[in-house]
């Protein structure tokens, strides 16, 4: 019977420990897609993913390569420009790999 109920601890504590690391991986896989970002003057802004409908107007793009801090495969952003979203106000919005995503500065204050 010792022997049973030792057996049974054992193999909870290997599911356990099997858990844990599966919910590692988890925020791993989580960094690779996170929270990326890039330095525009000094402040630091990240990527929400959102890409805009349209392409900002000519005169507000900056054509610029910069890097994307946090991304696993060292994107870069070609372009960025600073456009009035009438909701929010003014925006970033910065094109990676032919897309136009909206980016929101972040209280990081000079880190990258």
């Amino acid at each position: 019977m010792k022997k049973t109920i030792v057996m049974v601890l054992c193999l909870v504590l290997v599911l356990a420990l099997v858990g844990c690391g599966s919910n590692k991986d988890q925020k791993d896989g989580d960094k690779k897609d996170g929270d990326t970002t890039v330095k525009i003057e000094g402040i630091v802004y990240y990527n929400t993913k959102k890409t805009i409908s349209v392409e900002p107007d000519e005169s507000v793009i900056v054509n610029e390569e910069l890097p994307l801090n946090g991304s696993m495969s060292d994107e870069k952003i070609t372009a960025y420009a600073f456009i009035n979203e009438e909701k929010l106000g003014d925006i970033l919005v910065c094109l990676v790999d032919g897309e136009w995503y909206q980016f929101v500065e972040t209280d990081r204050g000079g880190q990258p």
